[in-house]
């Protein structure tokens, strides 16, 4: 008897601990839970939503966030930026839209315009076959981050951008702004850009802002305050760059350098265009050119182009992935040749490097207006066909001077302070007793 009372007073004593450990852990867990909240609270908080659509809208967002986060441009106060790869992070549907875009991209750039045209006819992103089975990841971000403020650096982001303010708003949140960052400079863009729910879009260019308000947005809506790039892209000295030049090509560091930039996923016409330039040239001409080519994350075309520099151990050729810096290459290039894409070519702009523009296959139509720009402005040329390469080559070799035109005209179109505009004018309309008075001197000074 005795025995059955003390296994019975055991497995009491083992039930209480039990629950006292579990109280503890509840209370340790909502103490947690308090100080995190509480920790939130003393932060401004922005939520950035993007996708890896190509490397363009990544290179805002990581722009914005580092201009959001400045000093110049907030108070003492801690902030939290995030960046949110919707597409990718959401759900299977939307993972197999991206997968298909970079797929199109780095392999079957002549039926891009297809994939355009169905996302546009459909109006995929403010579908509620697309929205709704979303709702659950909105309401993740919301806990999780408890954003002030929504930034969209993708045209598929809106509808979805929408919808989390509404959640917002039902949960007591309150209503969060939305801005829209678009990335297309040039007539032809998305339609998907627009919401009625904006609160307000930046353009780069005066001609997306006419083509936001072709969409019926109103003027006051809109700042047009250039692309925001990183502020690691900016033209450096001529020493510099010869120093750099050196540290990669040896000797051969006078030579005309063209960068040949096959973009984030690699793939496309950039290769092509390469090889046929090559049995196009005379010995004695190519004997004048340093060549650089990048292939990005595409590590089939890396080791294919590495390979193609063994065989050929007479050019002056350095092959390159994702993993060197591009303001780096921008600054050693003298030309380069390049997609379409937006953002690099905005980067190269604020670096003074002149632009041959991949037109070989028609452009997306978003970004046909790019190409045709680079011309108008006479940065560079739009490359249609091998022949056109070759006669833009050897015109750059035979007049020199043409080279230094092309590079005033691509600085008198940089926007150097863009992602710093654009973060600050966000921070007026969120924070409006919050943001630092600077002057343009001032970030021009800090700049460099």
């Amino acid at each position: 008897m005795t025995t059955s009372h003390s296994s019975q007073a055991n497995k009491n004593d083992a039930i209480n601990a039990h629950d006292e450990a579990r109280q503890r852990n509840a209370r340790s867990a909502r103490s947690t839970h308090d100080a995190m909240i509480a920790a939130l609270s003393k932060n401004k908080r922005i939520l950035i939503l993007s996708s890896q659509t190509g490397g363009g809208h990544t290179s805002a967002a990581n722009a914005l966030k580092s201009a959001l986060k400045s000093n110049h441009i907030f108070d003492d106060r801690p902030r939290l930026v995030h960046i949110e790869n919707v597409l990718e992070s959401s759900t299977w549907v939307n993972h197999q839209f991206a997968k298909l875009y970079n797929v199109l991209l780095c392999n079957g750039q002549q039926y891009m315009h297809l994939y355009y045209a169905m996302i546009n006819y459909l109006k995929i992103p403010h579908r509620d076959w697309i929205l709704e089975p979303m709702r659950a990841y909105a309401r993740r971000l919301l806990i999780r981050h408890r954003p002030h403020c929504i930034v969209s650096v993708h045209p598929m982001m809106q509808g979805f951008a929408a919808m989390m303010q509404q959640m917002a708003h039902e949960e007591g949140f309150g209503k969060l702004p939305i801005y829209t960052v678009v990335t297309d400079p040039c007539f032809g863009f998305w339609p998907g850009w627009v919401h009625p729910e904006v609160t307000r879009y930046y353009t780069a260019t005066p001609d997306a802002t006419q083509q936001l308000r072709d969409f019926g947005v109103p003027i006051a809506k809109i700042r047009c305050l250039g692309l925001p790039v990183a502020e690691t892209h900016h033209r450096i000295s001529a020493l510099e760059r010869q120093q750099l030049k050196q540290e990669m090509f040896g000797d051969e560091a006078y030579r005309l350098t063209l960068f040949f930039n096959a973009g984030w996923h690699g793939g496309g016409n950039i290769e092509p265009l390469l090889r046929e330039l090559l049995r196009s040239l005379t010995p004695e001409q190519i004997g004048r050119l340093n060549l650089v080519f990048q292939a990005g994350s595409n590590k089939k075309q890396y080791a294919r182009m590495r390979s193609f520099a063994k065989q050929n151990p007479d050019l002056s050729f350095v092959v390159v992935d994702s993993q060197t810096p591009m303001h780096q290459l921008y600054a050693i290039a003298d030309v380069m040749m390049s997609k379409c894409g937006a953002l690099t070519i905005f980067e190269a702009l604020n670096n003074g490097l002149p632009l041959f523009v991949d037109a070989l296959t028609p452009p997306m139509p978003q970004e046909a207006g790019t190409s045709i720009f680079i011309e108008d402005i006479r940065a560079g040329k739009r490359i249609a066909s091998h022949a056109q390469l070759l006669e833009a080559v050897t015109s750059l070799l035979s007049h020199p001077q043409q080279l230094q035109n092309y590079q005033l005209n691509a600085l008198e179109y940089a926007t150097p302070t863009a992602a710093r505009d654009i973060a600050s004018n966000i921070m007026t309309c969120t924070w409006p007793e919050s943001v630092n008075t600077i002057t343009p001197e001032d970030i021009l000074q800090d700049s460099h």
